[in-house]
Order: structure tokens, then sequence, then C-alpha cells
């Protein structure tokens, strides 16, 4: 035990790198030790890999950890690597195999009794539902699993789901409401120093101001978001903060800048291996040029990231749907017209 707690991934004050160097080292010394603390430290490195943007060495230690747990008949931790696995994939752009993880690893968690991770589980196939644009049911996922988070004292749960409510709020048009969401999921990740949450709740509230046309304002909360990812040595968050900052450079007619921020963002993007995420990138580029004029390179990055997106499993068919296989692990109370599938 004193060697898990050694190498917690989220130590404050760790970057995911500085995590990585020192589980890599755990990881050359376990070779006399019990076949538990081997599973733990592969499953540490696994999420650490997956944190700096190592996907195929993250998933080859999940699915390494997840073996060792299953030769253990210890459900409640291999619940916990198909989680792992199904957020690689969702990163590969593999949204379908994605989802087919992630349920299963909500039904193991609910059937092991490991009810942290069974939120988890939940909260990502409602990331899911709000990649497929599905943000009826999203926002009412969110909600229920901030409720659940609330009552576990999940402060990094919770912050997780005040800002997936503030991102439905914001694309519904609520920007008062998903404004004073983001700031909740800011003040929920302070307390408890993680740097990552409160950089996306000041990414999001950055984004509102965006909304506003309030440039000045958007752009001190993105540099604050930017220099918590960098605390962390976090890739996908440093490449969205630069995405919004190019975006403000633009709205603020600045297109040098803006253009600066765009490569900034889709080198991070490249590291952190979002499928997603460098499309979205590449489109950004395309935007840029576009307003500078440079209209044979912007269909250029525009084509790349068309390509991009025509690859990703974004549309699953109905047996892996979010909203289908909801329905199906959801009962709805008729009295009170609310999820209750944590019961």
């Amino acid at each position: 035990m004193e060697l898990i707690e050694k190498i917690a991934v989220d130590r404050p004050g760790y970057s995911f790198r500085k995590a990585v160097a020192e589980l890599e080292c755990n990881s050359r010394e376990v070779t006399l030790i019990k076949d538990t603390e081997i599973a733990e430290v592969f499953g540490h490195l696994a999420e650490a890999y997956r944190r700096i943007g190592e996907l195929k060495k993250a998933i080859q230690l999940f699915w390494e950890s997840f073996r060792l747990w299953k030769r253990m008949g210890k459900h409640s931790r291999m619940c916990w690597c198909l989680w792992g696995i199904a957020s690689v994939e969702r990163s590969e752009g593999k949204i379908r195999e994605s989802y087919r993880h992630f349920y299963q690893s909500f039904m193991m968690a609910r059937s092991s009794g490991e009810k942290r991770c069974q939120i988890w589980s939940f909260a990502e196939m409602a990331e899911i539902l709000r990649i497929i644009g599905d943000y009826h049911h999203a926002l009412k996922a969110h909600q229920e699993v901030l409720s659940e988070f609330l009552g576990l004292k999940d402060l990094t749960g919770v912050a997780w789901a005040y800002s997936g409510i503030a991102q439905m709020l914001k694309l519904n048009g609520q920007l008062e409401a998903a404004e004073r969401s983001f700031m909740k999921a800011e003040n929920s990740s302070l307390a408890i120093d993680d740097f990552i949450g409160a950089g996306w709740a000041l990414r999001g509230q950055a984004e509102i101001f965006i909304q506003r046309h309030d440039f000045p304002t958007a752009m001190t909360l993105s540099n604050r978001a930017l220099i918590n990812f960098m605390k962390k040595d976090y890739p996908l968050g440093i490449a969205y903060t630069h995405k919004t900052i190019a975006e403000v450079n633009l709205r603020s007619g600045l297109p040098s800048e803006a253009l600066s921020a765009a490569i900034a963002a889709q080198k991070a993007f490249v590291i952190s291996g979002e499928s997603r995420g460098i499309a979205y990138g590449l489109k950004m580029r395309g935007d840029i040029e576009v307003a500078a004029g440079l209209l044979v390179q912007a269909v250029e990055h525009y084509s790349a990231a068309q390509d991009i997106f025509n690859k990703l499993t974004i549309r699953a068919p109905k047996i892996f749907n979010p909203s289908y296989a909801m329905s199906q692990i959801t009962q709805v109370s008729q009295k009170k017209r609310c999820f209750s599938i944590f019961k």
C-alpha cells in the first residue's frame, strides 16, 4: 500500500510527465512484488500515459492491468481498467468502442459494488451523449451524476459535472446559468488543488465571454486556464486553450496572433493524441486563413480536418447508441420523472 500511495498520478504539484518518470521507475522494480501491486503500478502508469497523450502505451498497460485483476477475480478493479481503455478509445475517435467499454465498466462496477467507478462510467457515457449531439439527455445525465458525486463528496467529480452542465447550458444559449456552473466547477477544483478541473472551468468561462464579445476578459480567463494546464503538463487542456486563444485573437482582428495560437494548438493536439482535437485544430487554422485571405492554405486544412472527421466513428448503431442504452439501464420514475440508475 505504501508503494501505491507513493506513486499516485494526481498528487498536487506533480506534472503528469514527472508522474510517468516515477511510475516507469517503479514498474521496473515490481518483478519481486505480488500481483496486486504489479496491477496497481501498471494501472497508474497507464493513466499517466493517457494524460500525456501516449495512448498506445496507455491502452496496452490498461489491458495488462485488466488481465492481472481478472486472474485474481477483482471485478472492482477490472472495471477501472475498462474505464481507462474506454477513455483512450474516445481520444482515438473510436466512439462506438469507447461507449461499449464504458457501458461494460458501468455494469461491472454496479455488480461489484464499486460505486465511484459506476458513477464515473455513467458520467463518461453522458459525455458521449454530448459528443454525438444529444444535448437534452446529456444535460439530464450530468445533473444526476452531479447529485451522485455530491453524495460521495468527490470534488473532482463535482467539478467535472458542473463543467459538463455548464457546457450544455452554454450550447442552449443560457449564458448566465452556464457561467455560474463553470464558477462552481472552478471553486470545487481549487478546493482540492485540481488544476485540470480549474483549467477546464476557466476555459469554459472564456468561451462565454467570447459570445458576449468581451474579448479582453476572454483572453484573461484563457491565459489563467493555460497556466493551470501547464502546471500539470497536460497537452489536451493546453491544446484546447490555445484553440480558444486563437479564436479570441481572430475575433479581435488579430489574424497573425490567431494563427500562432492555432499552430500551437495543433501541435499540442498531436501530442495529446486526440483525433477530434487534431481535426478541430486544423479547422481553426482554416478559419484564420480564410480571414487572412489565404484561401489555398485554408482549403488544404479544411480538407485535412474533414478527412479526420470522416474516419471517426461518431455515429454508432442502435445497440451502442448512448440514448438507447441509457434507456435500458435507466429506470424512470413515473411520479418524479427523473433518472434513478444508481438505486
